[in-house]
């Protein structure tokens, strides 16, 4: 159900969403992958990594495999999808140093 959110905390993600378009094409992949634009901005300015950012997208999912066991069809899925992920995290390492220091 749709909650209005308050408009510091809108003009606060909107300020978040990057300019350049490899960053904002990865975080659009973080934001289909995980279904939170907020997780994905989140890794994009380095707050939450990319573990953590999946499993805070999967809360729900792995609660449910918990309680009614793992579908391994699924869960070849979800490996691909969290591929897909680690690529686009690493579009932003390589685009941006200041979040990611180079090893």
């Amino acid at each position: 159900m749709f909650v209005e959110q308050p408009e510091r905390a809108i003009a606060v993600a909107c300020k978040a969403i990057p300019s350049d378009p490899w960053r904002l094409g990865a975080v659009n992949v973080i934001t289909t992958l995980t279904g939170s634009a907020l997780i994905a901005l989140a890794v994009a300015q380095g707050r939450l990594g990319v573990d953590e950012a999946w499993a805070a997208a999967h809360v729900d999912e792995d609660w449910n495999m918990a309680q009614w066991g793992r579908d391994e069809v699924a869960l070849e899925r979800r490996a691909s999808r969290f591929a897909e992920m680690q690529a686009a995290v690493q579009v932003l390492q390589l685009t941006c140093s200041r979040w990611f220091p180079k090893r």
